[in-house]
C-alpha cells in the first residue's frame, strides 16, 4: 500500500517518463523554473542579495565625460565568426573577449581582483557587449557569483529584474531599448551598491590621466608609470607640456602625430579630418559630449566616441594624440597646435 502511494506521488511530480518518446523536448529553463516553484526557491532573490553594483556616482561621472558611461569607450567584444580577435583594432575600436569589461567593473568597484573570489562579470542587456558604447558601460555591468551568472544569458526573468535594478540605480538603459518596467516578481530587497571609496576615486583619476586604448588588460600601466612601451612613452625633457597635467610628447610621438595631421589635412573626406575641423572651429575647446554628438552627425559614424578616444592616444593602433581632454573639454594638444594651424580644415 505504501509503495503504491509512493509510486502515485512520484508519478504526480515527475510524470510518466516511460511514456515519453525519443522526440520529447527537454527545456532546461522550464524544468529549473518548475522545480524552483515546487520548492519555493526564488533565483531572483539570490541574485538580488549577492550582486555587486558600482556606486551610481561613477556612472554619472563617466556619462558626463564621454556621453556613454563606458570605462573604456573604444572597446567592444569581438565577433569571432567575423574574424575579430581580441587585441586587434579596426576604425579606432579594439576588440575584446570579456577582459576589459571585467577590468572596468572591478576598478569601478575599487576592490582588488584578488579580493573578489568566485564572481563573474555579466552584461545586463543582451548583445550590448558588441557595441563599444556599452561593452564597458558601468550601468550595463554587474558582478554575480559564478553559480548564478548563467542566468543572465538564459533566464528572461532574471534579465528583466537586473535591467530594472540597473534603471533604478543609474536611470539608464541602452539607446533604442524600451525603458524597463518593474517585474511582478521583482525582489523587494537588493544589496546596496559598493561605497564610493578613495580607491574608486583614485581609479577614476588614474583613468583620466592614462590612455588605455590599444593596451592589453594584462598590461595596464602601474601607478608609477611602468608598463608596455614605457621607454617610448617616457617624458621628454626637450618638449615640456604647455598645459598643466598634460603628458609631454616624446620626439618619436610628436613626429608620428604631426605625420598623421598632415595625412588627415590632405584628405577632407575622411572622418579624422572632419573631427579635427569641429574642434578647430570651437573657440577655446568643445565639450566632449557635444563633440561626440556633432562628430556622429557630420561623419555618419556609428562610433564617433571611439574615433575621438583614439585621437587622444598614440598607443597601439590608435589614430594619434592630437586631442587632450581637460575636465571634459576637448582641445588640440598644445604641442601640435601649431601644425594643425598650418592646415585648412573643413
Amino acid at each position: 500500500m505504501v509503495a503504491a502511494v509512493s509510486a502515485r506521488i512520484r508519478l504526480a511530480i515527475w510524470g510518466d517518463r516511460t511514456s515519453k518518446g525519443a522526440s520529447e523536448v527537454y527545456d532546461a529553463e522550464e524544468l529549473l523554473r518548475d522545480a524552483a516553484v515546487r520548492h519555493g526557491v526564488r533565483f531572483a532573490v539570490l541574485v538580488a542579495e549577492t550582486a555587486l553594483w558600482v556606486d551610481p556616482d561613477v556612472h554619472r561621472r563617466l556619462l558626463k565625460e564621454n556621453g556613454t558611461g563606458a570605462w573604456f569607450p573604444a572597446i567592444r567584444r569581438g565577433r569571432r565568426n567575423h574574424g575579430e580577435i581580441r587585441g586587434q583594432s579596426r576604425d579606432g575600436v579594439t576588440f575584446d573577449d570579456n577582459s576589459y569589461a571585467n577590468q572596468a567593473i572591478k576598478r569601478a568597484l575599487g576592490i582588488p581582483s584578488a579580493n573578489l573570489k568566485g564572481f563573474e562579470t555579466c552584461h545586463i542587456w543582451p548583445r550590448t557587449c558588441y557595441d563599444p558604447r556599452y561593452h564597458t558601460a558601468i550601468a550595463n555591468l554587474v558582478l554575480l557569483p559564478r553559480a548564478l551568472a548563467g542566468f543572465t544569458d538564459h533566464d528572461s526573468q532574471i534579465r528583466a529584474a537586473l535591467q530594472y535594478r540597473a534603471f533604478e540605480l543609474y536611470s539608464w538603459h541602452p539607446e533604442g531599448a524600451e525603458c524597463p518596467t518593474r517585474p511582478s516578481y521583482y525582489p523587494d530587497s537588493w544589496r546596496s551598491p559598493e561605497p564610493f571609496t578613495g580607491e574608486v576615486r583614485r581609479a577614476l583619476e588614474k583613468r583620466r590621466v592614462e590612455s588605455w586604448a590599444g593596451v592589453s588588460p594584462s598590461q595596464f600601466p602601474s601607478p608609477n608609470g611602468s608598463g608596455p612601451d614605457a621607454a617610448s612613452q617616457s617624458v621628454s625633457t626637450k618638449q615640456p607640456a604647455a598645459s598643466v597635467g598634460v603628458e609631454p610628447m616624446t620626439a618619436k610621438e610628436h613626429a608620428f602625430v604631426v605625420g598623421r595631421i598632415r595625412q588627415w589635412a590632405s584628405k577632407p573626406s575622411i572622418n579624422a579630418h572632419r573631427i579635427v575641423g569641429i574642434v578647430v572651429r570651437a573657440t577655446g575647446g568643445i565639450d566632449r559630449t557635444t563633440l561626440i554628438r556633432e562628430a556622429g552627425r557630420v561623419t555618419g559614424s556609428a562610433n564617433p566616441s571611439g574615433a575621438i578616444t583614439s585621437m587622444m592616444t598614440s598607443r597601439g593602433n590608435a589614430y594619434g594624440r592630437v586631442f587632450i581632454d581637460e575636465g571634459g573639454v576637448v582641445r588640440i594638444h598644445p604641442e601640435v597646435a601649431g601644425e594643425v594651424a598650418k592646415h585648412r580644415w573643413q
